[in-house]
């Protein structure tokens, strides 16, 4: 049975006893602030002896503190307009109960997989590593809370060697659709909950972790967790799901005897049936929806998977099907109007990818005294259009790929602001959420970009 204990309050109480005292002299001691040569006056500096006597924080602990949210306890609506960013903040939120839900789903997952066992010992030279809960609403209204463990606290050579775990090519799955279309088959989805946690560490992988917040253990006597299983937040988690999953794929008891491609690390072929596979997402294509179920049921006796039937929406590319006339649409409108919406440009006025007569590069500022002055937030936003656009041209908007090519070959700080309009002419461009790519049973238009 997993128990989740109420979260502390967010004041620190410090002890009565504790007061501020005056501290003066010409030696710094611990505790007390270095002098500042701008401060003309002569007045004792007041610290509070029962903060500086505090451990200082580790490097990362400054960063984290840089970037963590507190929790407003005052005006709780703000904490819970957004996904809260700590088990506090959730605590606090407007919605507590549908968060303790999530968080209470995930600790049975983690105990019923077997993920890590309570121990009350640790070595000496372990080092014990933490955790935090990321909570997340899902596009379906569903609350998901993940216990990701802080990966960055892993040592290389001590805690993992390997990483590298390849994911199915946008390319692969663009072929794949435009075969449904082509050849009227069965083209179906599903994804596996809480993958990482299916598996094995390695014995010499295995790592300490700290006991979660909000965690009750269920012995009295533990003071760490050891993970047997893989944990989200693990660098080695993505590679271990990989083989795991490769292995399962590819046994004998597989209803279908499936390869693995020679073009796509990603990609298994078998007799009358290709699966494709993102991490935990897998996309099914066979002209015998029997075999699918068949292969669906294999899976699921292994892990706990959630069958999504017909594939309506894969790696955030919505797809629409029109069996009766062999058409298959994809596009990418919630995330089109996400990046409109992000960078302010839900108003402007559309226009084409590309303006007539634009010039990129050192040579739009020749004749000119000085370069424009940019600034790191400039440069900032630039980057980030830039990186938005490129998924979109990557997976649904070839139209616009030309255009978002050629403006990476000059990222350069020095000239992003005569760049910043075209790019602001392709987002104005994303604000037509008809636009998408058709696949039909006719090869002449099998690939063709409606406008």
């Amino acid at each position: 049975m997993v128990i989740f204990k109420s979260p502390p309050s967010n004041k620190e109480k410090l002890p009565s006893s504790t007061k501020a005292q005056d501290v003066e002299g010409p030696e710094r001691k611990r505790g007390q602030p270095r002098k500042n040569p701008r401060l003309k006056s002569k007045e004792p500096v007041r610290v509070n002896l029962a903060i500086a006597q505090r451990a200082p924080p580790s490097r990362h602990q400054k960063h984290l503190a840089l970037n963590a949210r507190v929790p407003n306890e005052e005006n709780p609506s703000k904490s819970g307009s957004t996904c809260p960013q700590s088990f506090k903040e959730a605590m606090v939120s407007k919605e507590k109960h549908q968060w303790l839900e999530a968080v209470f789903d995930e600790g049975i997952a983690l105990v019923e997989s077997g993920t890590f066992v309570e121990v009350s010992e640790v070595p000496l030279k372990e080092k014990l590593m933490g955790s935090r809960w990321v909570f997340t609403k899902k596009s379906d209204s569903r609350f998901k809370a993940r216990l990701v463990i802080r990966g960055f606290e892993q040592r290389y050579g001590i805690h993992y060697t390997k990483t590298y775990a390849p994911v199915v090519n946008l390319k692969t799955v663009r072929i794949l659709l435009a075969l449904a279309a082509h050849f009227d088959l069965e083209l179906q989805q599903s994804d596996v909950r809480t993958a990482f946690l299916n598996a094995l560490l390695p014995p010499s992988e295995r790592v300490y972790m700290r006991i979660p917040e909000g965690w009750k253990t269920m012995n009295d006597d533990t003071i760490a967790l050891l993970l047997i299983k893989s944990l989200y937040g693990l660098k080695q988690a993505p590679k271990l799901w990989y083989e795991e999953l490769h292995q399962t794929l590819t046994s004998e008891d597989c209803p279908v005897r499936l390869e693995r491609s020679v073009f796509d690390e990603c990609l298994y072929i078998g007799s009358d049936m290709a699966i494709a596979v993102y991490v935990d997402d897998t996309l099914y294509l066979s002209s015998s929806i029997e075999a699918i179920s068949k292969v669906k049921a294999f899976l699921s006796a292994r892990y706990e998977m959630r069958d999504l039937g017909d594939a309506k929406n894969f790696l955030g590319i919505r797809v629409s099907r029109d069996r009766a006339n062999c058409q298959l649409r994809i596009d990418q409108q919630e995330y089109c109007e996400g990046i409109v919406k992000l960078w302010g440009m839900e108003n402007t006025k559309r226009d084409t990818p590309m303006t007539p007569g634009c010039k990129l590069g050192k040579s739009v500022f020749e004749g000119q005294d000085a370069l424009p002055v940019v600034t790191e937030e400039d440069l900032r936003i630039y980057k980030g259009m830039l990186g938005s656009l490129q998924y979109s041209a990557m997976a649904t908007r070839p139209d616009i790929a030309y255009k978002v090519g050629n403006s990476t070959l000059h990222a350069s700080p020095t000239y992003p602001l005569q760049q910043g309009d075209s790019h602001k002419s392709q987002l104005r461009t994303h604000h037509q959420n008809n636009i998408g790519t058709n696949f039909s049973n006719h090869m002449a238009t099998s690939a063709s970009i409606q406008i």
